[in-house]
């Protein structure tokens, strides 16, 4: 532990909250022994922990297994943290047209979840859906059929809570767990300090992050639609039916019909409601999953959409080669680094390292990572500040309206300097040059 713990409450995870370091990943809230941890959606638009003072007992497991602030090393030695390990990696769609049309990328991850539950690998797979009731709240669940994994297609750019749903797990039942890189490090801190609690998770399979935005950016997008709030049942952040992969935003009547909503919203939204924790987190490629999944940046722009999947453990390496062999995924083997460019992970570790930095320099509590960041350039540690700054009032706002309104006027000021503009060029730049640089092999 580091030199500020001496003055920092550990019985509980409130000092996490207190101190905007909690990703939203459930974890404290699915395995406390009491139940003492419930998730509950804060003005700001996350999705925060709220302890039961009467129900806890201070048994600090909450504590031992949370990364929003201490990650464990799990990683090799001399491996890049940020990088992290690779045995092999693929380019892959599902066979299942349907499968492939309907999900994010290419349907790979619906793919190898349908494999494990068919072979008997697993008995249940913890994955999150968009309920079509009209919430647009994003909820865990047990998928025990092919059929309950239709409905966690499609990624979730805002909180879930996911590793909640371990509450509802029969610890008799083996299950795969699907989630971001907070999710994933909540599990292995869980098999490090309480192994007997998710001995029963067999299967870890990480989703590639850039970060994610709160509730309001769907807000934001549902009025960009044109629609009002109690018109819609449903939102998908990115749909092929609307222009191919990656894809516009879609918004969802209850009559059926379905609204397209560019995709210049669902960018322009990370903006106003981006998550201030996201930024001072380093694994982007979710290091510690036994497979990784991801959209193909830099590789292939094909319109039906295809996966890029990396195999970080024996486990991970046998389970996608099988899902090749049994029929549910097409796929061929493809060079780590292509997928490392084209994730654009030297960014990343500029960023990080920057929002890391800055934090520091804000006197904040620094969450305690296994590895030393770099100090970095001043004038980009200051725009880093700046920009946490920005995020942290927003999340913290006294209500929703005012949240919502602070995140609008982000956007706002932003489109007014013509930093939108920017950032879409770059981002076609960008993503042009790693494909150039991939099929140069450089």
């Amino acid at each position: 532990m580091r030199d500020y713990d001496e003055n920092v409450d550990f019985t509980n995870i409130k000092f996490v909250v207190d101190n905007d370091l909690c990703t939203c990943c459930g974890t404290c809230a699915g395995l406390c022994p009491e139940s003492a941890i419930q998730m509950m959606e804060s003005p700001g638009g996350l999705l925060l922990p709220r302890i039961d003072t009467e129900r806890c007992t201070k048994c600090r497991i909450c504590v031992l297994v949370c990364p929003g602030w201490k990650v464990e090393k799990i990683w090799p030695e001399l491996t890049d943290a940020y990088k992290g390990q690779a045995l092999s990696a693929f380019l892959v769609h599902a066979v299942d047209p349907q499968s492939r049309l309907e999900s994010q990328s290419a349907g790979a991850v619906t793919a190898l979840c349908g494999y494990l539950l068919s072979c008997g690998e697993v008995d249940g797979v913890l994955v999150t859906e968009m309920p079509v009731d009209g919430s647009l709240r994003p909820k865990p669940f047990i998928a025990r059929s092919a059929e309950d994994l239709k409905k966690a297609r499609g990624s979730k750019y805002c909180p879930t809570g996911s590793n909640a749903g371990l509450r509802r797990v029969n610890l008799e039942e083996s299950i795969a767990l699907v989630g971001l890189g907070c999710h994933i490090h909540g599990l292995r801190r869980a098999e490090m300090n309480m192994p007997n609690r998710v001995s029963n998770v067999k299967v870890a399979i990480g989703l590639i992050c850039e970060g994610m935005m709160g509730f309001g950016s769907m807000d934001y997008l549902v009025e960009k639609s044109g629609l009002k709030r109690d018109e819609v049942e449903s939102l998908r952040f990115k749909n092929k039916k609307f222009g191919g992969w990656p894809g516009d935003t879609s918004v969802k009547l209850f009559n059926g019909e379905e609204r397209r909503v560019s995709k210049k919203h669902r960018l322009a939204s990370k903006f106003g409601f981006g998550l201030p924790r996201c930024m001072l987190c380093w694994d982007k490629l979710n290091i510690g999953a036994d497979i990784t999944a991801g959209d193909p940046w830099g590789i292939c722009n094909d319109k039906e959409g295809f996966n890029v999947l990396i195999a970080r453990t024996e486990k991970g390496n046998k389970i996608v080669r099988n899902a090749i062999s049994k029929g549910f995924l097409v796929g061929e083997l493809l060079d780590i680094e292509m997928i490392n460019r084209g994730q654009n992970i030297e960014v990343r570790r500029k960023s990080c390292s920057g929002s890391l930095n800055a934090w520091k320099e804000m006197g904040r509590l620094i969450p305690e990572v296994p590895f030393d960041f770099k100090i970095g350039n001043a004038k980009f540690r200051k725009k880093q500040q700046k920009l946490l700054n920005q995020k942290l009032e927003q999340v913290n706002s006294g209500t929703c309206e005012e949240a919502f309104k602070f995140g609008c006027r982000c956007i706002e000021r932003a489109r007014q300097k013509k930093l939108l503009s920017l950032v879409f060029w770059k981002k076609s730049i960008h993503r042009l040059i790693r494909q150039l640089r991939n099929i140069a092999g450089f």
